[in-house]
């Protein structure tokens, strides 16, 4: 048997919230507990038509019960039926705890695959990562920089912001390593595509990151200042293994001063 919650006062037109632009029902956390059976009723008409509150109300109460998938009816129901908001709620953060458990799983697995190469040339530093990777790409941020809006470039530059994007929309994990040299190192062999830019760091600190995972360490040498950017990628055409995780997309990236010789 469906709860009831006590007749609200009949909500009229005026007093709803048409206005505000809000083209489907608010979600039960953005209304007071005690006006959800009037945004209820407010949005109620456009769900079940023009009728009477009593009988939208009844017709929400119906379906209190069932399993809905449209999106729009779930978020009016839950002003409706009473427990119901809390109960998606319950389910919802079950469901992300469990998807967060087992993204780390697949990039420790990814991590543990990822294949340790042998540097270009004699770097400053070499740092890896395995990251989780939904955009076809990774990017760069400074502190204190906003992100570089989609360029589809290979490489793309904004103020304090760097952007690798290869295309595709294969979620996965990638395999990224950094190479930070003081010289002019040698051009890397054997990868799918690969491109250059120069690009002034304002901070001397550049970390990119992908979708999810990891963030590669730094891989400038000289701080602040003009840098030649490399990078390399291969693999990229492949769908990954998400059930094994297995990272068979690279990625190369080397940094060195644009002054170097």
């Amino acid at each position: 048997m469906s709860a009831t919650v006590p007749l609200a006062e009949p909500a009229k037109q005026h007093d709803c919230p048409m206005g505000l632009g809000l083209g489907v029902p608010p979600g039960a956390a953005a209304v007071e507990p005690k006006d959800w059976q009037w945004m209820y009723l407010c949005f109620a008409h456009r769900q079940f038509g023009d009728l009477p509150d009593e009988e939208l109300l009844a017709r929400g109460g119906a379906l209190c019960g069932s399993e809905v998938r449209d999106e729009e009816l779930i978020r009016l129901l839950e002003l409706r039926c009473p427990g119901l908001y809390e109960r998606n709620q319950q389910i919802y953060l079950a469901e992300r705890n469990a998807q967060e458990v087992e993204d780390k799983r697949r990039l420790a697995v990814a991590n543990a695959r990822c294949p340790r190469r042998k540097p270009i040339g004699k770097p400053v530093r070499q740092v890896r990562a395995a990251m989780w990777v939904q955009t076809g790409g990774i990017q760069a941020w400074e502190e204190g920089y906003n992100g570089l809006d989609y360029t589809n470039r290979f490489l793309a530059k904004g103020k304090g912001t760097v952007h690798l994007t290869w295309g595709g929309n294969e979620e996965g994990p990638v395999c990224v390593t950094g190479e930070a040299y003081r010289k002019r190192p040698p051009q890397a062999k054997g990868w799918q595509r690969s491109g250059e830019m120069r690009f002034h760091s304002p901070t001397g600190v550049l970390e990119f990151f992908g979708d999810g995972g990891n963030a590669l360490g730094d891989v400038t040498v000289a701080g602040a200042g003009s840098y030649w950017i490399r990078a390399y990628v291969r693999g990229v055409e492949r769908a990954p293994d998400l059930a094994e995780a297995e990272a068979v997309r690279e990625v190369l990236i080397v940094v060195f001063p644009a002054s170097a010789r």
